[in-house]
């Protein structure tokens, strides 16, 4: 168990000083119900930070957007701090394979519902506050939440800000009730220009190859071309 803390922990670029904070916002409710004996579980950090996260993000919109009415900061914060964009953000960081979930919820795929993907990540932003502060929280919103819009090409306040691998993921999700998953196959040439192609499946199919200088890259130009191939 503690090793499965400490996983998650180097996936997150963390290194949390009370561990205890960590597992208690990767444990859900389900599990703690089943424990033979008292188990913290993560519903009262989810409330704390949700909070976080709405001030971090609202203040960043108020200094990102001057222009913008009220409303239109509403529904960009809205948009942003909602189930799909938050479970995106988990299934970036592989946070199902780390959950402590009860039988139940394993039976049913607890691991891959957006709901409690996106609640595991409000206790995150918690967990991180409490053990290393409200900017090391802030850090974490910036980079993994914030920096996945494409700001460039923001019009309007239109709910469509995401990168292509969030907007894609968002289509399948509802579509196909599938997310997309990214295989790595090569990662070939020197250092300072490898480039890496990854694989884009839907489940079973196999929707597109991309190619990119990093991982992250080649994923995200995959996204793109699944897109603008098959879902526009």
């Amino acid at each position: 168990m503690l090793d499965q803390v400490e996983e998650f922990s180097k996936r997150l670029g963390l290194l949390f000083q009370d561990s205890s904070l960590l597992k208690k916002a990767l444990t859900h409710k389900s599990y703690a119900n089943e424990a033979k004996e008292e188990t913290p579980h993560n519903e009262t950090l989810e409330f704390l930070g949700d909070a976080i996260l709405e001030l971090v993000v609202s203040d960043f919109l108020f200094q990102k957007l001057p222009e913008k009415s009220e409303g239109d900061l509403s529904k960009l914060r809205a948009s942003l701090v909602n189930s799909a964009s938050l479970s995106a953000v988990a299934r970036d960081l592989e946070v199902g394979d780390f959950l402590f979930l009860g039988k139940g919820e394993l039976r049913t795929g607890g691991q891959k519902k957006d709901r409690i993907l996106a609640n595991t990540v409000e206790a995150l932003i918690a967990a991180i506050y409490l053990d290393r502060g409200i900017e090391e929280a802030r850090r974490f919103i910036h980079e993994r939440i914030l920096g996945r819009v494409d700001w460039e090409n923001l019009e309007n306040s239109e709910l469509s800000l995401f990168d292509p691998k969030t907007k894609l993921q968002e289509f399948t999700q509802t579509t196909f009730k599938k997310a997309p998953k990214y295989r790595l196959l090569s990662a070939e040439g020197p250092d300072h220009e490898k480039e890496f192609e990854v694989e884009l499946t839907v489940g079973e199919e196999i929707m597109v190859k991309a190619t990119g200088r990093s991982k992250k890259e080649a994923e995200q130009n995959a996204a793109k071309i699944a897109i603008e191939a098959r879902f526009s």
